[in-house]
């Protein structure tokens, strides 16, 4: 209990800061292997490999992310808080894929030496300068972690139709990065205390889901 009164201070702290910001609860729900298939397929929920589901779901307080009844076969619960970043997303002019069509998502985690915050943000930005510059093609987007493990940490999620479909657009935009990104790399790794990497594919694609708000490169 005082755990989670902790916790709902800080929400409601960072709340009164950010007034205008989209915060996201996040459930990884691990699953009864012979309970997986009769899983709730809402939208925003993902299916990832191994036996987990993650729910990405926009709310107001923190009392919402534990709202939601366990589904049946439902052995444990991760419950997260992520802020959506737009400022630090990259929306492409002319995706190459629509939303209805980004069913799989790759999720990278990363974990930064606490301080150094104002750096780390900059960096992504210089990041999203690089990917408009080179005219890639798909859109990534990037949550704060503000309630979680290891914080901290922003999250990484990246689309595509499936996961073929990823590597061969994974590819693609290195080619028209041409190399541009590598200095970034160099300058982040001293920034970077824990990477954690996985990925999901949608149970239900959805225009409306979380885990595909809509970010307006324009505002940058």
């Amino acid at each position: 209990m005082r755990d989670k009164n902790a916790a709902y201070l800080l929400f409601l702290l960072i709340v009164a800061c950010n007034a205008s910001a989209q915060w996201i609860a996040v459930r990884e729900d691990t699953v009864t292997p012979a309970k997986l298939a009769a899983y709730p397929n809402g939208a925003g929920t993902y299916a990832l490999n191994n036996l987990h589901t993650l729910t990405l779901t926009t709310v107001k307080t923190i009392d919402e992310t534990s709202s939601n009844p366990w589904p049946d076969g439902v052995e444990s619960r991760k419950v997260a808080i992520w802020r959506l970043r737009e400022d630090l997303s990259y929306e492409p002019a002319q995706p190459r894929i629509t939303r209805d069509e980004e069913r799989f998502a790759h999720f990278d985690v990363y974990g930064y030496v606490p301080g150094r915050k104002d750096e780390v943000e900059a960096l992504t930005r210089e990041y999203v300068a690089v990917d408009r510059n080179a005219g890639v093609k798909h859109r990534w987007t990037v949550y704060e972690m503000i309630v979680g493990d290891n914080l901290p940490a922003y999250v990484l999620v990246t689309y595509g139709r499936n996961r073929r479909d990823f590597e061969d657009e994974k590819v693609a935009a290195d080619t028209l990065r041409a190399g541009r990104d590598i200095p970034l790399h160099a300058r982040n790794t001293p920034l970077l205390r824990k990477l954690e990497s996985f990925e999901g594919t949608l149970l239900i694609a959805s225009k409306s889901s979380a885990a595909s708000p809509r970010t307006d490169s324009k505002k940058e």
